[in-house]
């Protein structure tokens, strides 16, 4: 029973975080369902289960490289390629093609993108850190 609990708050914590991560940058609530969120870590802490660290560092880098790949995808959309020589089919032949100002808006893109979703990574990461300090302060307090 206890191995069935525990693959169910893993895979709770995983859909929390993917949700919270992958969500629009456009949002401006930091984080959505932090009663869940906190339940679910509340809960893995309780049956000791603290590999969850790890899923989230591998959640925060799927996320990551899915806005680069997002944006990319914009900034070729926005481009006319049809009209040019040789139109390329594939989106890095597409990227390859863009002149250097062209080049430099689309890094502006990538990076103004990166940083919204960085400051997302950071608010769930303090949060957790948060519950795991209390958690650890009151796990003390009562072997005291």
């Amino acid at each position: 029973m206890e191995k069935v609990i525990d693959k169910m708050m893993q895979t709770k914590f995983t859909h929390c975080v993917s949700s919270e991560l992958h969500r629009p940058l456009t949002d401006q609530i930091t984080v959505l369902d932090i009663e869940r969120l906190v339940a679910v870590v509340f809960g893995m802490l309780r049956i000791r289960r603290r590999d969850f660290v790890e899923v989230y560092k591998k959640e925060s880098c799927t996320a990551i490289k899915a806005v680069v790949k997002q944006t990319k995808i914009e900034v070729v959309a926005k481009e006319d390629f049809e009209n040019k020589e040789n139109a390329a089919s594939g989106l890095a032949d597409q990227l390859k093609t863009l002149d250097i100002s062209r080049w430099m808006a689309t890094l502006d893109s990538i990076f103004t993108n990166l940083i919204q979703l960085i400051h997302r990574i950071q608010v769930l990461f303090i949060l957790l850190c948060v519950l795991i300090c209390y958690c650890s302060t009151k796990f003390a307090c009562n072997y005291i």
